[in-house]
């Protein structure tokens, strides 16, 4: 099955589904390809997928192999903005955890930040951490 192209309901049941899990097609666009980053890896994912060629049991699949190709340590990003998972040796990295910061809360935090922020951290054995901030 083709993300684009030939079947365009596989793009958008992917986008709902990835939506449900904080995860968006945005990223570094891979001049081979074309594609960013997390495209070329959902295209990789469902070269995997077996089932039979309807959407139902597709959306189930993808339902279940979603979380655990973006993982997460505990809890999923509560993102503020679009969702920016990154990507590190071509694989989604792990989120560890997220600090909100509002500034109503602390004086000190208004000094900082012009609006509340959280800051999301994600881990790869492939690269650095790394810290994504957004503000609302």
């Amino acid at each position: 099955m083709g993300l684009y192209g030939e079947n365009p309901e596989i793009h958008w049941l992917l986008l709902d589904i990835c939506s449900k899990y904080g995860v968006d097609f945005k990223g570094k666009v891979n001049p081979q390809t074309g594609h960013t980053e997390c495209v070329d890896y959902l295209l990789n994912l469902l070269k995997q997928y077996t089932g039979p060629d309807d959407k139902e049991t597709l959306a189930a699949w993808l339902d279940k192999e979603i979380p655990g190709a973006f993982p997460a340590f505990k809890e999923r990003p509560n993102w503020i903005q679009s969702p920016e998972w990154p990507f590190a040796g071509g694989e989604p990295m792990e989120f560890i955890g997220q600090l909100d910061i509002s500034i109503e809360d602390e004086e000190t935090a208004a000094r900082w930040f012009h609006d509340d922020t959280s800051f999301y951290i994600f881990v790869s054995k492939h690269a650095q951490p790394v810290v994504i901030m957004q503000q609302y």
